[in-house]
C-alpha cells in the first residue's frame, strides 16, 4: 500500500519549533528578522508568490519579515555590505534569478554565510560539501530531508537517484544524503534514467518528462520537486498516479517538499539569530 507524503504536518512541526525558539530569543531582546529582496523582475509572478508565502511562514513562526525592491543590480554590492553589517537583519534572501550572471556571482561571493539562510553563497556550499555544518543548507534540499525524516524513510545503505543537478536541490541534497550513508546517483535527463531509477529506493525528480512507468517499483519513495508556486509540477498527475498504483510512496509537487521549504526558511532565520548571538 503506497502513502502520500504530505508536507503540511512536517511544516507545522518545523514552524512550532521555530516559534518556540523565536519566543526565547525575543525574551532576551533578540528579534529574528528576515530580509526578502527582489531585484529587477525578481522572478515575476512566481517570485511575488514566493515572497507572499515566505512572509506568511515567518509570521507563523514569530519571525519579522521585511520586503525590499531594487530596480536593478547596480547597487547590489552596497546593499549586500549593508545587510552583512546590519545587526537587526538576521537572514537575507534575494529572490532569484537575479538580473544577470555577474549579479549571481556577486551574491554568491559577498553574502555572509551566517545570514545566508537559503544556502546560496560559495562559503555556504563549501561548508555543506565538507559536512561540518557551519552553514545553512538551501531550503528546498533541507525540506526534502525533513520530509523523509518525518515519515521515517531510511537512507542508510539505500540507493538514491536524484534527477537534476542544481545548486539549490540536486547537488546539496546529494551531499546531505551521502552524510546519511546513502549511495547517491546524480543524473540528468540524458542519462539512463530508467535503469538508475528502477534500481533505486528513493527517487528525487527535479526535471520534467523524464520518468516512465518502468522507473517505478513497489516500496520506493518518490519526491516530486515541481514548482509549487506556479502550480506546474515536474511530474504529470498521470506519472504520480502510475507511481502510486505501483506501490510507490509519493510526495507530490503541490503538497510535498515545497510546502515544507518556507517553514525551513523561517526556522533558518531563527537559528541565524541564535548563532549570531552565540546561542547555538
Amino acid at each position: 500500500m503506497s502513502r502520500i507524503l504530505y508536507g503540511q504536518p512536517v511544516a507545522e512541526a518545523i514552524t512550532s519549533k521555530a516559534a518556540e525558539m523565536a519566543a526565547k530569543l525575543r525574551a532576551r531582546g533578540i528579534v529574528p528578522a528576515l530580509a526578502l529582496i527582489r531585484v529587477g523582475t525578481g522572478g515575476g509572478a512566481a517570485g511575488a508568490e514566493y515572497e507572499r508565502l515566505a512572509v506568511e511562514a515567518c509570521a507563523a513562526a514569530n519571525v519579522e519579515a521585511y520586503c525590499a525592491y531594487m530596480p536593478d543590480a547596480t547597487r547590489l554590492e552596497s546593499n549586500l555590505d549593508n545587510i552583512n553589517r546590519d545587526p537587526s537583519i538576521r537572514g537575507a534572501v534575494f529572490l532569484r534569478p537575479l538580473t544577470d550572471g555577474d549579479a549571481e556571482d556577486l551574491l554568491r561571493r559577498k553574502l555572509d554565510r551566517f545570514k545566508d539562510v537559503n544556502g546560496v553563497s560559495l562559503s555556504s556550499l563549501a561548508a555543506i560539501f565538507v559536512g561540518h555544518g557551519e552553514a545553512f543548507v538551501p531550503c528546498p534540499a533541507k525540506a526534502a530531508m525533513e520530509l523523509l525524516d518525518y515519515y521515517g524513510v531510511e537512507l542508510s545503505g539505500k540507493r538514491v537517484a536524484i534527477i537534476g543537478r542544481s545548486l539549490t536541490v540536486g547537488k546539496p541534497l546529494g551531499m546531505l544524503m551521502l552524510e546519511r550513508d546513502a549511495t547517491v546517483t546524480l543524473c540528468h535527463a540524458d542519462d539512463n534514467v530508467t535503469d538508475i531509477c528502477s534500481a533505486s529506493d528513493v527517487i528525487v525528480c527535479g526535471m520534467p518528462d523524464v520518468l516512465s512507468r518502468d522507473c517505478f517499483r513497489a516500496g520506493q519513495t518518490l519526491l516530486d520537486l515541481g514548482d509549487n508556486i506556479t502550480g506546474k509540477g515536474n511530474l504529470s498527475a498521470t506519472d504520480l498516479d502510475t507511481a502510486s498504483s505501483l506501490g510507490v510512496n509519493v510526495a507530490p509537487h503541490d503538497s510535498g517538499v515545497p510546502v515544507v521549504s518556507h517553514a525551513v526558511l523561517a526556522l533558518h532565520t531563527v537559528q541565524a539569530a541564535a548563532l549570531q548571538n552565540g546561542l547555538m
